[in-house]
């Protein structure tokens, strides 16, 4: 689903930040969930890991379905932190604090560079 959009250079640099900041979180996160299941840890820090960086790459490319793919990636991550410690609110506070501070919504950077088309 690439757009026929005109980008202005801003939008553009901004696409290229966002996607390139996804794809070093996507990557982090996907290395340290092969050293946690090494480790006999959950396999939820590589698959993020994989979908995260996968958001990144399809967003580089003026996908829309990375904005997609990112935001079920975020419910996802609620789901986790649900079931993994209920509503216990300390428990709930560092896996969604964490998990959602450095992932802004991307639609907020992404309204000049990818059309609304998904």
């Amino acid at each position: 689903m690439t757009t026929n959009v005109r980008e202005t250079k801003a939008g553009r640099w901004i696409r290229w930040l966002y996607a390139a900041l996804l794809i070093v979180i996507g990557l982090s996160l996907g290395a340290g969930g092969v050293a946690l299941i090494t480790a006999g840890g959950s396999l939820y820090y590589l698959i993020t890991g994989i979908v995260v960086t996968m958001s990144g790459v399809l967003i580089l490319r003026r996908n829309c379905r990375g904005v997609w793919l990112y935001g079920a990636m975020l419910v996802a991550t609620m789901a986790w932190s649900l079931w993994e410690v209920r509503f216990e609110i300390w428990g709930l506070v560092p896996r969604l604090a964490s998990g959602l501070s450095p992932r802004l919504e991307p639609r907020a950077f992404l309204r000049h560079s990818i059309a609304n088309d998904a």
